[in-house]
């Protein structure tokens, strides 16, 4: 299962509350062998203590030895990823996967940015909000008309 480019690795270093943050930037995806995508996915060291980083390549680091390392991957078509749900998609061809040459990166410490425009989609609901007052309004109108056309012809 794969993580998409900007996803986020919690690694822990056996102990509640000792977290680091990873995040892969480019085109390609994260590889992590496990129902879960990195983003959810909990690394636990094993009770090793220490500066716990990774290095862009994925090589995972404690007080700067190598522990262990992140696959990396790529896909020559992402549209081919069947999603799962939860953030979860499945590569069913393995042909599809590129380890060699890998464009992305790892970047420690980073926030993933949102691929929403928060002022445009805020612009965007305001906009409908007022299409449908308008409608509401015109709704009122022609039901006064039809109250009033009723009791009118009542009265002949």
């Amino acid at each position: 299962l794969v993580a998409q480019a900007s996803g986020a690795a919690i690694i822990t270093a056996g102990e509640e509350g000792a977290k680091s943050d990873a995040a892969v930037s480019g085109e390609g995806s994260e590889e992590t062998g496990a129902a879960q995508t990195a983003a959810v996915r909990a690394i636990n060291l094993g009770g090793v203590r220490g500066k716990i980083s990774v290095s862009q390549q994925g090589e995972i680091l404690v007080n700067g030895n190598a522990l262990g390392e992140l696959s990396l991957v790529e896909f020559s078509d992402i549209h081919a990823l069947k999603k799962e749900g939860d953030s979860l998609f499945i590569n069913s061809d393995e042909k599809d996967i590129f380890k060699s040459e890998v464009k992305s990166q790892i970047h420690q410490g980073f926030v993933e940015g949102s691929n929403v425009d928060a002022i445009l989609e805020m612009s965007n609901l305001i906009k409908a909000n007022r299409q449908f007052e308008s409608m509401q309004r015109a709704l009122k109108t022609y039901d006064n008309i039809a109250n009033r056309g009723v009791n009118d012809i009542a009265k002949f």
